[in-house]
């Protein structure tokens, strides 16, 4: 019983939710049921309390300790009409393909200890799209075992696959450097060039391995949308950026912050306009509503967020592999028209 009422909690996943309301509207119309039904949530959503000490995480096998909570956020967002939801299962090693796949299965290092989280939410719910930031140890057998298995459950979805972007250890790797260049000055548009020559070289490779297995993989061109942004910077193009490399020139306000790679303050915005542009074949630049983002550097202008805005739609209609077109030239991809 749920705080004294004659209601019971009832569990199902999103099959079974659509199968439940299909006997009820069954049921209205056949005129077997007269009263409103409403169903409630308990404290399995947004605001829920999750304490490994009591509450129904109170468990004693270890798994009081698991993001449960983050997890129920995500499907209760997504079924309350929430048009874009996401899962992240982690970053780099911990959330490759091979490590998540290894560990949901129990396998390698994780013999005998299983923990499968996401394959029960791919098998449990209805899924269009998977997108993968790839790895450096990752190979095209990780991700065809999670192709074969999403196709079990939800044939036709698609597969995206983020290319990074020119990260200082690349660009060591790409001209053989021991160490970062020691100035800014050495990186050029010709330098970006050929670092995109380099990138597209290996992900066209993994792609075409990927697409034995299914037609539907694309590339999230976030490579080619920070290499244009670098090259624009070059030519005095990007209001209020003072540098590339953070840790090359110092510059606090340069489109990486750190030796990995991660971007610099704002950047974030022109990844995820790529992301939109890719996943709904649509330019951020036809966007008229307002956009409340958590956090607004002051250099980040009106006029710069027109420009990532555009840089982000040209860099994905030009890739060859994000499945998005524009020949006509207005804004929405030619796959929709």
């Amino acid at each position: 019983l749920v705080v004294g009422s004659k209601a019971r909690i009832l569990y199902a996943d999103e099959r079974g939710r659509v199968k439940i309301a299909q006997e009820f509207n069954k049921a209205i119309s056949e005129g077997r049921i007269s009263s409103p039904i409403i169903l409630g949530r308990d404290h399995h959503d947004v605001s829920g309390t999750d304490s490994p000490y009591r509450e129904t995480a109170n468990i004693r096998d270890g798994s009081m300790f698991t993001a449960d909570m983050s997890v129920q956020n995500f499907i209760g967002d997504s079924f309350r009409g929430a048009t874009w939801v996401s899962l992240h299962n982690g970053g780099g090693r911990t959330g490759s393909v091979r490590y998540k796949w290894e560990q949901e299965n129990g396998i390698f290092e994780f013999d005998g200890k299983p923990l499968p989280k996401l394959l029960a939410a791919i098998s449990n719910a209805e899924w269009e799209a998977m997108i993968w930031g790839p790895y450096g140890g990752d190979r095209a057998k990780f991700y065809t075992s999670w192709i074969d298995f999403c196709e079990q459950y939800n044939p036709g979805m698609k597969y995206f696959l983020i290319d990074t972007w020119p990260a200082p250890g690349q660009v060591r790797m790409a001209f053989n450097l021991k160490a970062n260049p020691e100035s800014e000055t050495f990186f050029t548009e010709a330098i970006y060039d050929k670092l995109s020559v380099h990138a597209n070289a290996r992900f066209a490779d993994l792609v075409k391995t990927l697409r034995e297995t299914t037609n539907e993989i694309y590339i999230i061109p976030t490579h080619a949308a920070m290499t244009e942004a670098a090259k624009r910077f070059v030519r005095g193009e990007l209001p209020g950026v003072e540098g590339l490399y953070k840790v090359i020139g110092g510059k606090e306000r340069s489109l990486w912050a750190d030796q990995i790679g991660h971007l610099g303050p704002g950047f974030d915005r022109l990844e995820g306009y790529v992301f939109y542009a890719t996943l709904y074949g649509k330019s951020p630049e036809l966007i008229s509503a307002p956009i409340k983002f958590n956090k607004t550097p002051e250099f980040l202008t009106a006029e710069l967020d027109n420009i990532f805005r555009e840089i982000a739609w040209k860099s994905v209609v030009e890739h060859p592999l994000s499945g998005v077109t524009d020949k006509n030239k207005n804004g929405i991809g030619d796959h929709l028209e």
